[in-house]
């Protein structure tokens, strides 16, 4: 990673000026309103709350006072319909489950009314994935969720998966995390990523049965991914520290 230009400062380049619209379903959170009154004057993206809110910030879109918002709640309940077909969910039920704010923002979403939203400073981490499962959906052929922890550095950026979603995944949940972590890094950074899959081991210096998940997970990574730089099982000292 370039010391020149962190990865937040390259991001805020990349979208300047392009009005990505983005919704915040959280918009009762001081810290939600503070956020987009200052993406708002730094031109970043074209906030969306669901509702008038209590303090008014100009250049700041509203959902429910749209002309067409009626319309965009119609299409809403059908795709949520839809989505949850194999629940044979009603239309009724599908708009009782849009009071919800995380779910119709990302329901929203969905249907490409905003490009992106923003969630989770109220609301748990599970309400947030729940909301995303049903409303966004998961990318075609994949069944696993994950998340990853961005840190950077002045000299580097890494990327940790997953921190926060799979406590305890088998193998071929571990190389599924490791193949989307990987792509997601180099989304965000530019950098090929460098994939090490951590464990208390490093090349056999234990035994363990999730030792032995960590080198399955390995196999599948190199069935699937031949191209991807990865290498396990190593304690982080021995993958970080040249």
């Amino acid at each position: 990673m370039s010391t020149a230009l962190s990865v937040l400062e390259s991001l805020k380049q990349q979208v300047q000026g392009q009005k990505r619209r983005v919704i915040f379903p959280e918009q009762q959170d001081p810290r939600v309103i503070e956020a987009v009154t200052t993406l708002v004057q730094q031109g970043l993206c074209q906030p969306v709350f669901l509702n008038t809110p209590e303090t008014d910030i100009p250049g700041c879109e509203v959902f429910s006072e749209q002309q067409d918002a009626a319309q965009w709640h119609e299409k809403a309940v059908n795709l949520l319909v839809e989505s949850q077909r194999k629940k044979n969910l009603t239309a009724e039920q599908a708009s009782e489950m849009l009071n919800d704010p995380l779910m119709l923002g990302a329901i929203l979403l969905r249907a490409g009314y905003v490009d992106a939203g923003i969630a989770g400073s109220i609301a748990t981490t599970a309400d947030v994935l729940r909301a995303g499962i049903k409303g966004v959906g998961l990318t075609p052929g994949t069944s696993l969720v994950s998340s990853i922890f961005l840190m950077e550095w002045p000299d580097k950026a890494l990327t940790f998966g997953d921190c926060a979603v799979n406590p305890a995944p088998d193998a071929h949940q571990l190389a599924q995390i490791a193949i989307d972590s990987a792509a997601t890094h180099q989304q965000l950074t530019g950098e090929e990523p460098r994939v090490a899959l951590l464990s208390f081991s490093t090349k056999g210096s234990a035994e363990h049965p999730d030792i032995d998940i960590v080198r399955d997970a390995l196999e599948i990574v190199r069935q699937q991914q031949p191209e991807l730089a990865i290498d396990g099982e190593l304690q982080f000292d021995a993958a970080y520290v040249p």
